[in-house]
């Protein structure tokens, strides 16, 4: 999915992993945990070296990753450092070493010369040319990079800790370009492949995990995975719209998006009495003002309701409007989630400066209603649907029931952006490069959920799993309407069932990170359309049937169930005992 390479991080890996990493061609970066001059620390990297070795993924050694490498004064840090490359290259000569280093570069610099073979840099891609300059022989990795946060959803909901697939866009690109944009960067490494228990950013409770994943913890890709497709393969056409769902209308709230999605607002300024600020693309829909904390709604307008008069304070820039008791209330970016809106007292420094969350441009000619408190692609105020299309064409253009919403040029490792008005049917984006067809897809609005449909997805066909109480079989389970459609609205939980043969549940997942079903149990709601069960082969090892069935069934009884057969063979060196 646009991946050749995976550091370890921060710590040696299993065994396994890298077997797998050999059979599959995958790069590996092999990663010592502790730098320090103690005994322990100088076998526990003797230890990674001999067992990993012979292992011909692994492409380099990390001696340190941010502080492990920054942790001592340099001149500490280095002899350190010195004293450990001279332990791993009496163990293997054939590998470089490398290390990565999180803004404080002052002991990077010196390791660079005594140390290092390659040198790491965490984010901070601003680093990328002083350091070529100082040090243009010294190969450079982005060792760490992006951290962008999404869930597999179409959907937001802070309450139950879900921020949806928005949160990704643009991150995915800002850490992206700075490495494909300079041929001295060899590469970058995403933080994180998967998501992950703890470290539950940027949420928290009922959140279980982290958000950092391009994959969720049940192996479903997220959105921002295609992106990263798109340009690791960047002339194979790829097309992806997000979200992934056109089945429900979102809640009619305000959000920030790119100015570039060209959705505008009628609103009068200077007008000494207030003005309503009335949707061009919706007429008779406005905004309307709320308490503070709340996210301003849109709804039909009313001109002799005074939460829906906002004014415009000339010399600080802030739009508000009267509250029931006579006081400002601001329309304001939320400094906790910076492409959302929200309500709040209005600052009273009649000096706000350019940079505060409650200041705001009203443009009368493009009639955008704009923020500068956010970058370029989250400043302007729009409702509806967001629609990311992300795609290595260079313009897409996008369809709703057959009637186009306009194209957009689509700059290399660039989005096309649209805010949509949510009417069931069919929604198309078709992609093209140099002016011929690239790419196409299109998502429908579904029907009710009437039957489960699982698919297993290992062992591929043909194959089987072993009998030996540890090979494991994934499945994916999905409900589909009447025309075969997975209904991505679809929330049934399921339960699964071996039903023949010497079978057993190991454990079930959908990716939601609030979901706090257990994990080894045989039950779990879909999420978003999919939930995932893991099977695992002859839990005693006693090998009587070579198949092995598995059902598929809601706990209501509402859907018709679904029935798969994993294929079984004995574990090596099997003999049966007659």
């Amino acid at each position: 999915f646009g991946v050749n390479a995976w550091r370890m991080s921060h710590n040696p890996p299993n065994p396994e992993l890298l077997d797998w990493a050999d059979k599959l061609g995958l790069m590996v970066w092999d990663e010592n945990r502790f730098l320090g001059d103690f005994a322990q620390w100088y076998a526990d990297l003797s230890d990674m070296i001999l067992r990993d070795r012979n292992h011909p993924s692994i492409i380099w050694w990390s001696l340190c990753n941010e502080w492990g490498c920054q942790q001592y004064e340099g001149d500490v840090t280095v002899s350190v450092g010195v004293k450990f490359r001279e332990l791993l290259k009496s163990l293997d000569t054939t590998r470089p070493i490398s290390g990565a280093w999180d803004g404080d570069m002052t002991t990077g610099d010196v390791w660079a010369s005594k140390v290092c073979d390659i040198m790491g840099i965490n984010y901070h891609y601003t680093d990328y040319d002083p350091f070529h300059k100082s040090k243009p022989t010294i190969p450079l990795i982005s060792s760490e990079s992006c951290s962008c946060t999404s869930d597999r959803s179409w959907y937001v909901n802070i309450t139950d800790a879900i921020i949806g697939p928005y949160t990704a866009w643009p991150c995915v690109r800002d850490c992206w370009v700075p490495v494909i944009t300079r041929p001295f960067v060899m590469g970058s490494f995403s933080w994180t492949g998967f998501d992950y228990r703890g470290e539950e950013t940027p949420t928290k409770w009922p959140s279980t995990n982290s958000h950092y994943g391009i994959i969720d913890l049940s192996g479903f890709s997220k959105d921002d995975m295609y992106y990263a497709q798109a340009w690791y393969q960047p002339n194979t056409p790829l097309l992806h719209i997000v979200p992934q769902n056109w089945n429900l209308s979102p809640s009619p709230f305000l959000y920030l998006i790119s100015c570039k999605a060209h959705y505008q607002w009628i609103y009068h300024p200077n007008t000494p009495t207030g003005s309503t600020i009335e949707s061009i693309n919706q007429p008779g829909y406005c905004i309307k003002g709320g308490d503070a904390s709340t996210v301003p709604p849109v709804t039909r307008c009313n001109n002799a309701d005074t939460s829906f008069i906002f004014y415009n304070n000339p010399q600080t820039g802030q739009l508000y409007y009267l509250n029931t008791n006579g006081n400002r209330v601001c329309m304001a970016v939320s400094e906790d989630s910076t492409n959302s809106l929200v309500f709040e007292s209005c600052l009273n420094d009649t000096n706000t400066t350019s940079g505060s969350n409650q200041v705001w441009l009203y443009d009368i000619n493009s009639r955008y209603l704009q923020s500068n408190y956010t970058d370029s692609d989250h400043s302007c105020v729009v409702f509806g649907v967001q629609v990311l299309i992300y795609t290595n064409g260079d313009q897409v253009e996008l369809f709703l029931n057959g009637k186009s919403l306009g194209a957009q040029n689509v700059p290399p490792y660039d989005a096309a952006v649209y805010s949509v008005l949510y009417t069931p049917g069919n929604l198309t984006a078709v992609s093209r490069r140099a002016g011929a067809p690239w790419a196409q897809q299109t998502l429908e609005t579904t029907s009710s959920a009437v039957a489960i449909v699982l698919e297993i997805e290992r062992p591929v066909v043909g194959e089987s799993i072993y009998c030996d109480g540890q090979d494991v079989a994934l499945l994916t389970a999905s409900a589909v309407d009447i025309q075969g459609r997975v209904v991505r609205s679809a929330t049934h939980v399921l339960v699964f069932t071996v039903i023949e043969g010497d079978g057993w549940i190991v454990g079930t997942g959908n990716g939601n990170p609030s979901d706090h079903t257990p994990d080894q149990g045989n039950e779990r709601a879909l999420w978003n359309g999919y939930a995932r069960v893991i099977v695992g082969g002859c839990k005693n090892r006693n090998y009587t049937k070579s198949v092995v069935q598995i059902k598929a069934e809601a706990k209501n009884m509402s859907l018709k169930p679904a029935v798969a057969e994993v294929n079984v063979i004995p574990p090596i060196g099997y003999v049966k005992i007659m």
